[in-house]
C-alpha cells in the first residue's frame, strides 16, 4: 500500500472541493479500506470518516476520528450499533422507515437525541431505483414522524454509484430531489449538509478510459445548487472518496513459481490467486512483470504470457496476453495493480493463510497487517455443538 500516494491523492481531492464550497468534510468509507495505517493516515490530513458497521463505527472512534465527525451509513443497523452510535453523538444517516422507528424508541429509552441523516434512493444502473435509501414518498412520512417526536435531521444523502465517471449522474441526482432539499433547508435552516456519497472514479474503471477531472464534478454541483438558489456558504458539503484515493496506490505482489505451455501459450503459475483480488474480472487491474529492466528496455515486447494464480480451479486466471521483453524466469515478481481498495476487505482466505500487507510511509516501509498464521484459519473450541 503506497500510503503517501494516498495522503497526496487526499490533499488533491480536500484542495478542489475547498476551491469551490466553503465549508467540505472529506469522509473516508471504512468499507473500502480498513487497515489502520490508511485509516490513521488520512485523520491526520484532516478526513472525516464514514462507517457502515458497529465495527467500523468502532475502529473509527479507536483510530481517533472525533464521533461528531463520523457518518453511520448502511442499509442494516442492529439495536446495539445504535446503542453505540447515540451514544457517541455520531450523525446516523437513516436509510429506511423501520430503522427510524427503531431510533425512535430507543431515544425515548435513553433519553439521548439522535442525530439524524436522511439516504434518499437513486437510480441505479439507469435500471431503476437503488435499493438503499427513502423513497420521496417515503421521505414526508419521515419528515412528519421526526417532528412528531421532536427530532431533526441534519442532513439529506445521496449516492449515485460506484466508480461513476460521469458528473450528470450526480447533477441529474441533485435536480429530482431539489423539491426535498429546499423543503429540508426551510424546515431545519440553511446550515444542513449535503452528503453527495461517493463513487468518485479510480484507474480501475478501465485501461484506456480518460477520468474526468475532479474539479468537475465540484464546478458542476455547485452550479446545480446555486441554480437553485442554495446558498452555498451556508449548507456543508459531504463527500465520501474511499475508492478514489486508495484503489490506485494499492499493490498485489506475487512470484512465479511454475512455468508450462499449451501449445502456442506460455502460462506462468503465481503463488497468490483471485481470490485475493474479488474485482479482477469486474474492473482493471495492471500488470507487471519484475524485475524492472522488462519495462524499461528499449527491446520490442515478444514474449506473451496468461498468468495463473494457485487456486485448484481452471478459471484462476489473473491475466492474458501480458507482454514481457524478456523471458520470465522462475521467481520473478508478478504485480496487479489498482488493488488497494475493496480487494482488501473482500479477500478471503482458500487453502493458504493470508498473506501480509506492507505500506509505504512517509518513505519507509512498515508492516500494515501481519501474515495470517495457519494456527487461526481454522480455530477449534472443544465444546462446539454440533
Amino acid at each position: 500500500m503506497d500510503i503517501d500516494s494516498m495522503v497526496t491523492a487526499y490533499k488533491h481531492f480536500s484542495s478542489t472541493w475547498q476551491s469551490y464550497f466553503k465549508k467540505v468534510k472529506v469522509a473516508y468509507s471504512y468499507k473500502t479500506n480498513s487497515l489502520k495505517g490508511i485509516t490513521q493516515a488520512l485523520r491526520q490530513q484532516g478526513a472525516t470518516a464514514e462507517v457502515v458497521s458497529g465495527t467500523e463505527l468502532t475502529w473509527a472512534i479507536e483510530d481517533g476520528f472525533a464521533p461528531r465527525e463520523i457518518f453511520f451509513d448502511g442499509p442494516v443497523k442492529t439495536v446495539q450499533e445504535l446503542l453505540l452510535a447515540l451514544k457517541n453523538h455520531v450523525v446516523i444517516q437513516i436509510d429506511s422507515l423501520d430503522e427510524l422507528h427503531l431510533l425512535t424508541d430507543l431515544f425515548h429509552e435513553i433519553a439521548i437525541k439522535p442525530r439524524l441523516s436522511l439516504r434518499l434512493a437513486t437510480r441505479y444502473h439507469d435500471k431503476g431505483l437503488s435499493r438503499f435509501g427513502l423513497l420521496a414518498e417515503e421521505y414526508w412520512k419521515a419528515i412528519h414522524f421526526v417532528q412528531k417526536n421532536n427530532m431533526i435531521f441534519e442532513g439529506i444523502h445521496l449516492h449515485v454509484g460506484s466508480n461513476v465517471n460521469d458528473v450528470k449522474k450526480y447533477t441529474r441526482e441533485l435536480v429530482t430531489y431539489m423539491p426535498i432539499i429546499k423543503h429540508h433547508i426551510r424546515l431545519f435552516g440553511p446550515s444542513i449538509f449535503i452528503d453527495i456519497g461517493g463513487g468518485f472514479p479510480a484507474k480501475s474503471l478501465g485501461k484506456n478510459i480518460a477520468l474526468t477531472p475532479l474539479a468537475h464534478y465540484a464546478k458542476a454541483i455547485k452550479q446545480c445548487l446555486s441554480k437553485y438558489f442554495i446558498d452555498i456558504d451556508e449548507i456543508t458539503l459531504v463527500t465520501e472518496p474511499g475508492r478514489s484515493l486508495v484503489e490506485d496506490h494499492g499493490y498485489l505482489v506475487t512470484r512465479v513459481m511454475v512455468q508450462k505451455k499449451r501449445k502456442d501459450n506460455n502460462i506462468v503459475v503465481v503463488d497468490g490467486g483471485m481470490h485475493l483480488v474479488r474485482s479482477l474480472h469486474t474492473w482493471y487491474h495492471p500488470v507487471l512483470f519484475s524485475p524492472a529492466y522488462q519495462s524499461k528496455s528499449k527491446k520490442k515486447a515478444t514474449h506473451t504470457y496468461t498468468v495463473y494464480g494457485a487456486n485448484c480451479f481452471e478459471s484462476d486466471i489473473l491475466a492474458e496476453e501480458i507482454k514481457a521483453h524478456y523471458p520470465v524466469q522462475i521467481s520473478d515478481l508478478v504485480i496487479l495493480g489498482s488493488a488497494g481498495g475493496y480487494d482488501i476487505p473482500s479477500a478471503n482466505v482458500w487453502t493458504r493463510p493470508a498473506p501480509a500487507i506492507y505500506g509505504i510511509y512517509r518513505k519507509k516501509l512498515i508492516l500494515l497487517r501481519h501474515d495470517q498464521k495457519i494456527e487461526t484459519v481454522r480455530e477449534h473450541h472443544e465444546n462446539i455443538l454440533f
